[in-house]
């Protein structure tokens, strides 16, 4: 199965205005990726992240979320 990637942006304006980029055509696809981003946000638990290992001046590095 091959994997598929869409994706949508949002951002706020310094005015306070919204700009909405991504599958807007595609309501079902895009209310779908929403329902599935905000049960990410819920669930998500920084304390439950690993430490992410970058390689720093050819050796390598921890940086610690949190």
């Amino acid at each position: 199965m091959a994997n598929v990637i869409a994706e949508i942006r949002v951002q706020q304006l310094d005015d306070g205005n919204v700009t909405v980029a991504g599958p807007l055509a595609d309501k079902t696809c895009c209310y779908g990726m929403l329902e599935r981003a905000k049960d990410a946000i819920r669930e998500f638990d920084p304390s439950k992240q690993p430490s992410v290992i970058i390689p720093v001046n050819g050796g390598m590095g921890r940086i610690p979320h949190g």
